[in-house]
């Protein structure tokens, strides 16, 4: 079985995917994005996508703001 995670603009423009197995961890998968968003972007995802420190880099980083 297979799964795919969509990142897309608020206005329901697809930006990136990636295809993986259904059991892929999606905080790893998160990680593969090529996440080049304007400073202040916010990413949505379900409570899978929880990791507090990835959380911290991307806001630190390139203020990027994850929120699951």
């Amino acid at each position: 079985m297979q799964k795919f995670q969509l990142l897309i603009r608020i206005i329901i423009q697809p930006i990136e995917f990636i295809l993986c197995l259904y059991l892929a961890n999606d905080c790893k998968i998160l990680k593969e994005f090529n996440l080049e968003l304007p400073e202040g972007s916010i990413i949505y995802g379900d409570k899978a996508y929880n990791d507090y420190e990835y959380e911290d880099i991307l806001k630190e980083a390139v203020n990027i703001f994850l929120k699951p």
